[in-house]
């Protein structure tokens, strides 16, 4: 009899040999999710063409030359090119969406640089911190990979794509509007920016959920580095090229 009691209360299925149950995410919450991602990758892509129908504006103001206003565009290409793929591999290691509001906040900061800045390479400082939030769309398409459910994941891939395109074009025309009037202060385009930036933050902090996987392995700071000092190299000859000579030891 002990026996046979010892060996029915063994096969007893215990609390730790049941699996657990993954949490699936609503409709609902995939919704807000991708909305969220959306509105945050939508307001990046705007910082890329913001400042584009004000050039001559800031020129003007800061006693610019053209190749040295150029470089208001060019910088947060630059940044966006160089830190994309390491803030990337960040997220990876150490949670997607830390460093998604990591990258929101230093969006905000370049921001309000560029609003207050009086000279370029100040301007140029806020736009480079600016450039730095284009990792939000890889980071956003790996959250997404997460939270939404593999038969919906292609439109929500494609609805945080087409709000690159969106913002772009949205920047022209709100930066347009902005600035039209003869004695407007084109310093309003990137107040408004700022404010944006702390929109699309709010909405990451409160939206988007903490994800689970993590990666091992190391960011490649050195290529990191050597990305950056080769496409700085590069664009800036091309940038001077006209007033150096394109043959000069330079």
């Amino acid at each position: 009899m002990t026996n046979s009691v010892t060996t029915d209360s063994a096969a007893q299925p215990t609390v730790h040999d049941t699996p657990d149950v993954s949490v699936v995410t609503s409709p609902r919450r995939e919704a807000v999710i991708i909305g969220a991602l959306s509105l945050a990758a939508m307001i990046v892509s705007m910082m890329q063409t913001l400042p584009v129908p004000i050039l001559g504006r800031i020129q003007s103001d800061l006693g610019a030359s053209a190749a040295g206003i150029s470089w208001v565009t060019t910088a947060t290409l630059l940044s966006a090119a160089v830190f994309t793929p390491l803030l990337g591999r960040y997220g990876d290691q150490h949670g997607k969406k830390r460093t998604l509001v990591g990258v929101l906040v230093v969006m905000v900061i370049g921001s309000i640089v560029a609003a207050l800045a009086h000279n370029l390479p100040l301007l140029i400082l806020g736009r480079v911190l600016q450039g730095t939030a284009t990792a939000i769309f890889p980071l956003a398409l790996s959250v997404l990979r997460e939270e939404v459910r593999p038969h919906k994941l292609p439109g929500a891939m494609a609805l945080v794509s087409g709000t690159l395109a969106f913002g772009s074009g949205l920047a022209l025309v709100a930066t347009g509007l902005l600035t039209s009037a003869p004695d407007a202060d084109y310093r309003n385009a990137f107040w408004m920016a700022t404010g944006f930036a702390l929109l699309a933050l709010v909405a990451v902090i409160t939206l988007v959920p903490a994800t689970k996987h993590k990666s091992g392995g190391r960011v490649d700071v050195i290529g990191a580095l050597s990305l950056g000092a080769a496409l700085l190299l590069l664009l800036l000859s091309i940038s001077q090229g006209h007033q150096w000579g394109w043959f000069s030891p330079v």
